[in-house]
């Protein structure tokens, strides 16, 4: 049983699906019932997308993190396994700063995973990237946990 109060990671991933990764936190438990959390999988079918949560950059910066390492395993790992899979990596900001300037940083920072796909042997044709800017948010960008939500990395299976 996980420890309350502690930050953990989970991946989850199944043959023909598209994995899940999730950060989270065990709160304390005050009726000692187990806590449970939803793991969907999503098929590999055209159009569906999952969220890449463990894909960093330094804040106004395209440059991957070395965190993100594990992440960009998995992807990789699901690609090669799919051999005729086609993806578009998209990129999400929240809206502080200049619209402009979060599109650019947007595509960049889809560009960056695109480019490390590629780089590992994933042939370009099978991966496209599109920066999305804060034009589809996922949360209000009124606090500071829905801005978190909205930058984010998105692959959809095309």
């Amino acid at each position: 049983m996980p420890a309350s109060g502690k930050e953990y990671g989970l991946n989850a991933s199944s043959e023909g699906y598209l994995f899940f990764s999730q950060n989270y936190s065990v709160a304390a438990s005050t009726d000692g019932k187990p806590q449970t959390l939803e793991v969907p999988l999503s098929p590999i079918t055209s159009g569906e997308t999952i969220t890449l949560r463990n894909i960093f950059f330094n804040t106004a910066s395209a440059d991957l993190l070395p965190a993100s390492n594990t992440e960009l395993d998995k992807l990789l790992r699901l690609m090669k396994a799919n051999p005729t899979m086609r993806i578009e990596v998209g990129g999400h900001t929240d809206d502080v700063g200049a619209d402009t300037d979060n599109q650019q940083l947007s595509e960049l920072r889809a560009g960056a995973v695109a480019k490390f796909l590629t780089g590992y042997g994933i042939d370009v044709t099978r991966v496209s990237s599109k920066g999305y800017g804060e034009t589809r948010p996922m949360a209000s960008n009124g606090t500071e946990e829905g801005r978190a939500l909205n930058r984010r990395t998105e692959i959809t299976v095309q």
